[in-house]
């Protein structure tokens, strides 16, 4: 390196010399988004150094932020790498510019939606779903006043609530409704707030996913907050109960 005198606080150089570095740790990107969307940012880096990245992230943070060294560190939980993602909020935009309703994450550092086809990490099917929802909005009359969509998948049922500013006509309905019964899905729309859900399809049950290990049954709805990997809240319930449970006849 050539240095540069000291400018505005900040210093300044010039490169002079390079040396390329190679590890196996980069790998190629799955998805072909990766880069723009803002879903995801480590897809380049294998998911043995995922982790390692995220456990030293924690921590740096431990010790920097909160002042504290813990005496033991368990296992990073694992869990699938892909089709793992069963709860999330797409955003949708129709742009005219581009001939077609943009449905996915938006880009990263950037508000506008990302010019994507398929989601390698949300749950299956939904993640190859992408244009057809996009197909599907583009029929509605309200195309241009439905900004998002929230999708929850549980082990029963699918859920897809269509957040709507403006009342859909009739037929956008009946257009919504049929997507819903062809993939077998809940179709909600919600014009306001969290207590405007409206199920606009027949013979919904109530979302739910199971504890095995305890046998347990949670009901919730699609708005409601659920970790998004399914593996991991089982291993976590699983371990936090029993580092906590000491005596066996009692109950968390």
């Amino acid at each position: 390196m050539i240095s540069s005198p000291v400018r505005l606080g900040f210093d300044r150089a010039r490169a002079r010399d390079f040396q390329w570095l190679f590890t196996t740790d980069r790998i190629e990107a799955k998805c072909e988004a990766y880069g723009r969307c803002g879903g995801c940012s480590l897809q380049h880096v294998s998911e043995t150094y995922q982790r390692s990245i995220k456990e030293q992230t924690l921590r740096d943070n431990l010790q920097r932020i909160g002042k504290v060294t813990p005496t033991t560190w368990l296992a990073p939980m694992t869990g699938p790498v892909w089709q793992y993602r069963r709860r999330a909020r797409l955003a949708v935009k129709d742009v005219p510019a581009k001939g077609r309703v943009l449905v996915g994450f938006r880009e990263k550092h950037a508000p506008f939606i990302t010019d994507m086809h398929r989601c390698e990490v949300l749950s299956s099917p939904i993640g190859g779903w992408l244009d057809d929802l996009s197909e599907l909005i583009a029929k509605l009359s309200v195309r241009a006043r439905l900004p998002q969509i929230e999708v929850a998948v549980a082990e029963n049922a699918i859920a897809l609530v269509f957040r709507v500013l403006d009342e859909p006509s009739e037929a956008d309905k009946i257009f919504l409704i049929e997507f819903g019964v062809e993939r077998g899905c809940q179709i909600y729309l919600q014009p306001g707030g969290l207590d405007s859900l409206q199920l606009i399809t027949p013979n919904a049950d109530c979302l739910f996913y199971i504890l095995p290990d305890f046998d347990v049954k949670v009901d919730f709805q699609p708005i409601d907050f659920v970790q998004i990997n399914s593996d991991i809240i089982h291993y976590n319930i699983f371990i936090v109960s029993f580092s906590f449970i000491y005596n066996f006849n009692e109950q968390v």
